[in-house]
């Protein structure tokens, strides 16, 4: 078990904006489960105490074999079948940002992509990110993570807009780029035909949610998934792998900025995140 604490704090100035202020605090909690051998074995004499059976040999934590929990419960009356269970891993994070006199990019007006760092205000940012890894069989592995994040700007904080062409109050919007959601699911088989050679495949998905492209929270970006895949073999030193990224070709806009006032009929330019692509690669790793 492991229980990390702390607090970071700086404090720095940059030309001809006003000092800025960041005052992090975070609180992480983690788990880490290894069973290897143990076996309990629970029986009900004549006394009605539970007799404990022996523990297995030692062994090494995170070996690469499969670590598992064995419990084996008796009685005279109705005998249950063992539990199996593997090794997992669980982390469980909560943290915590406050700011005070945020400095954000803010587009110079009719300046098109030319930006200068202003002074937003006051805001905060805090949530909780939750990871798992399961290995039910030597051979077969699922993880997946889930993270929320509440991020919003606070009472007195204003930014220039450059689509309205002046400062806005922003109390309340959301902070940009920060989805409030966004969790992946994986799992990757791996099998040795041979003693030097392993064969592998792996399936990734990830779902990101909604965000905002600035800090007047006019435009976003709505929640997209992408599901990767990745399969090849490693023998000693080198490997020789194929893969395929964004395989169902979901079509997503990761950055935008505003550009009403130079034309831009929805009032932001963006750049499309990557369609489906696919390709292989070979080489050795030392």
């Amino acid at each position: 078990m492991i229980l990390p604490a702390g607090q970071a704090s700086d404090r720095r100035t940059q030309r001809q904006y006003r000092v800025c202020r960041t005052v992090q605090a975070f609180i992480a909690f983690a788990l880490l489960a290894v069973f290897s051998g143990f076996s309990y074995a629970q029986d009900a004499g004549a006394d009605g105490q539970a007799k404990p059976a022996a523990a297995a040999d030692d062994h090494k934590p995170l070996a690469l074999e499969p670590l598992r929990v064995t419990v084996t419960v008796t009685s005279q009356k109705a005998p249950e079948p063992a539990l199996d269970l593997p090794l997992s891993v669980t982390a469980v994070a909560l943290f915590y940002m406050d700011w005070s006199n945020l400095q954000l990019n803010q587009q110079l007006p009719f300046g098109g992509g030319l930006y200068y760092i202003g002074n937003a205000g006051r805001a905060n940012s805090k949530g909780v990110e939750f990871e798992a890894r399961y290995r039910p069989l030597a051979l077969w592995e699922v993880f997946g993570s889930v993270g929320y994040t509440d991020a919003r700007f606070l009472g007195g904080s204003t930014v220039f807009n450059a689509n309205l062409g002046a400062n806005q109050a922003v109390e309340g919007n959301t902070l940009p780029y920060t989805p409030a959601c966004s969790t992946s699911l994986g799992t990757q088989v791996s099998w040795s035909p041979c003693r030097r050679a392993t064969l592998y495949v792996r399936v990734e998905m990830t779902r990101h949610g909604d965000f905002e492209y600035d800090a007047s929270n006019a435009m976003g970006q709505p929640g997209y998934g992408l599901t990767n895949f990745r399969a090849g073999v490693r023998v000693g030193h080198w490997f020789a792998e194929g893969w395929v990224d964004n395989a169902f070709d979901a079509h997503y806009v990761p950055i935008a900025i505003p550009y009403a006032q130079l034309g831009a009929p929805s009032g932001y330019v963006g750049e499309s995140g990557a369609p489906l692509t696919y390709g292989g690669r070979a080489g050795i790793k030392f």
